[in-house]
């Protein structure tokens, strides 16, 4: 079934300080996001890989679901962490070399304060996203924050070249917006556009919930446009199909008399240049799955990987998975599809000595057979607990993992506008050949972290 929704706002670049009501009277007109004028200053130029070494960019749309640390582009990873004083650096790293490094081509630069490209003032940004030939800053926001707190509690989104030169700044959210999908996915990116979801404040109502609507940020033309109203319970981006985006929501989900496991899961392809939207199927809610080279791939809680059309909506395989294990299953987190397999974290029920250790499943699963490949890549995290050595990027035969992580104590200003602290982890990468990830233990090449 075809249905088309309406609503398309073009929001262009140059009316954006006009839309914003963070800076009403005047108040704090700190720039939190310093602009071209001062970050294109740099005198080098950053000299990105041009090497065999590269990741493959799918042509069309595609979901942006397991950018946990970070995002791709052909040539190497950006990622934003935490300065010792609460501002941010971005990062690059270098497929070809290994190596990475500060987004800033200046030798001599202290990397603190507004004319590096590799530097922004906290609250910074939540996510760099490689878009066609620029790279897209999304800086999240927060439901709690208000026109007293000035326009640099609220969010905004912006963009510059490859190496961070020639920043810009595209829309700045307005107090009470913000992007309920973050940090863990729930984008897609053609080459020309980030989509995203973002959420506004309803009158006199103070809850988390807003009204949220589905919008694109172009890069070519620097525009921010408002696509329509997501008016179905937790809808949101979950994928892409050809030129379309692939959405689901969960009917019932705010009724707290309907349990998890009687919940459902439907999911519709969306036309973002007309608003179409076409019906798929539905799932168990509790079954999560991953939008892969045009299917959707899940494992259910009975055992079985099912795969359907994203084109037609139909189921075209159902297999029983051979997990060695036969305790019960409650579920599995799915985290990225290698050589036609898909990569999941299963939760099974433990024995009362296993509480006591809480071991890692963690697994490849073939859709076509249900065959199942232990993956034994795992690392301590700060907490004790054994975490999964995801995938980040695929480079030919070679991938690159998180191998490790360290934690840092930064301190931040919480939403009374306070100073305080937090503890933030920082995500350690490997690179290792696609035989290693699958028959191997050792977690590869380390890549050399420039995080201090």
């Amino acid at each position: 079934m075809k249905l088309k929704r309406t609503a398309s706002v073009l929001i262009c670049a140059g009316m954006l300080f006009s839309l914003t009501a963070c800076d009403k009277d005047g108040k704090n007109n700190t720039d939190p996001f310093p602009m071209e004028s001062n970050s294109a200053k740099a005198q080098g130029s950053l000299e990105l890989s041009q090497e065999d070494r590269k990741a493959t960019i799918p042509a069309g749309m595609q979901g942006l679901t397991d950018g946990y640390c970070g995002y791709y582009s052909e040539n190497g990873y950006y990622d934003v962490f935490s300065c010792e004083d609460g501002d941010q650096n971005l990062y690059y790293t270098d497929f070809s070399t290994g190596q990475q490094r500060v987004l800033c081509a200046e030798p001599d630069c202290p990397h603190d304060n507004e004319n590096c490209p590799g530097w922004l003032p906290e609250p910074g940004i939540r996510m760099m996203v490689p878009v066609g030939d620029k790279l897209v800053y999304l800086s999240g926001g927060s439901f709690r924050s208000s026109e007293d707190q000035g326009k640099q509690a609220c969010g905004w989104i912006g963009m510059a070249d490859p190496d961070g030169s020639s920043r810009k700044l595209l829309y700045q959210f307005g107090p009470g917006e913000w992007v309920p999908t973050l940090p863990r996915g729930g984008f897609a990116r053609d080459q020309e556009n980030l989509y995203f979801v973002l959420s506004c404040p309803k009158a006199g109502d103070k809850s988390i919930l807003g009204t949220r609507y589905l919008y694109a940020a172009n890069v070519n033309t620097q525009q921010v446009t408002q696509i329509c109203e997501l008016t179905e319970p937790e809808e949101r981006i979950i994928g892409g199909m050809g030129e379309d985006l692939v959405l689901r929501y969960v009917p019932n989900a705010y009724d707290e008399d309907v349990k998890n496991s009687d919940l459902t899961e439907k999911v519709i392809r969306f036309d973002p240049r007309t608003g179409e939207e076409t019906f798929l199927f539905e799932h168990p809610f509790q079954d999560v799955g991953e939008c892969v080279n045009g299917r959707f791939i899940a494992v259910g809680v009975d055992r079985v990987i099912r795969s359907w059309d994203l084109e037609t909506g139909e189921l075209t395989s159902e297999q029983p998975v051979q997990f060695p294990r036969e305790e019960e299953l409650f579920g599995t987190v799915p985290m990225g599809f290698v050589d036609g397999r898909l990569l999941v974290r299963a939760d099974f029920k433990l024995s009362e000595k296993e509480t006591e250790t809480d071991p890692l499943f963690y697994y490849g699963i073939d859709p076509a057979t249900g065959e199942v490949f232990e993956i034994q890549h795992s690392y301590k995290g700060e907490d004790g607990v054994m975490c999964p050595c995801t995938v980040e990027a695929e480079l030919g035969d070679e991938l690159m993992i998180q191998s490790g992580q360290i934690s840092k104590l930064v301190p931040y200003t919480d939403e009374n506008g306070k100073k305080a602290k937090t503890q933030e982890l920082i995500a350690q990468y490997s690179i290792l050949s696609k035989d290693e990830f699958w028959n191997g233990t050792e977690n590869g090449v380390p890549v050399q972290s420039a995080v201090k």
